[in-house]
């Protein structure tokens, strides 16, 4: 099998299984599964679950405890939903990353130019946020060596996003103008 087959295989084998994990109700079988995608990581767990941790730990956690207080107000049942809702994000965000690191996803789009325009520019902007991310935290390191309290962290990181935010607004459009002066708009709209 070539590698543009393996990797839309691949694909196609990850959205079913979102759509799969998305329908499972029981957290019983979600537990199992998250376990089976636990062996399927390998060596390589350890970083991939803090790396899934550190991003939907925040957003889990409040949702979690908000429906488990307004739940034990009500004098209902909360803790099916809980281990559901937790089980099923973590799962699919392991999954995710397993397949990330093992998908280039331009070739498995390649029946598609537009597609694959698409994934390339969106590649690009990822490279280029990235970079200066990266630059941003180096640049607020330099500016201060000692360590500062949770509010100058805080705002240092809230400036962070702004620029962020900023330059994908920039790039967007300079990338959209540019797509507009080549006609690939007016050749979509057919």
């Amino acid at each position: 099998m070539s590698r543009v087959n393996q990797d839309r295989w691949l694909l196609l084998g990850w959205l079913a299984a979102v759509v799969f994990i998305s329908q499972l109700h029981d957290p019983l079988l979600l537990g199992v599964l998250l376990l089976a995608v636990f062996v399927l990581h390998g060596p390589g767990l350890g970083a991939a679950f803090k790396r899934v941790l550190a991003a939907v730990a925040l957003v889990n956690i409040s949702i979690s405890l908000g429906f488990a207080v307004t739940a034990a107000l009500d004098e209902r049942p909360w803790m099916d939903f809980v281990l559901r809702l937790n089980f099923r994000v973590l799962l699919l965000a392991l999954l995710t990353l397993w397949v990330s690191r093992r998908l280039r996803l331009e070739r498995a789009l390649d029946f598609s130019s537009g597609l694959q325009f698409l994934v390339v520019l969106v590649q690009g902007q990822i490279q280029a946020l990235l970079r200066l991310a990266t630059d941003l935290r180096f640049g607020f390191a330099s500016r201060n060596p000692t360590a500062l309290g949770l509010g100058g962290r805080l705002n240092g990181a809230g400036r962070q996003a702004a620029a962020l935010m900023e330059k994908a607004e920039l790039h967007a459009e300079s990338l959209t103008q540019g797509m507009q002066s080549r006609g690939f708009f007016d050749e979509h709209d057919r």
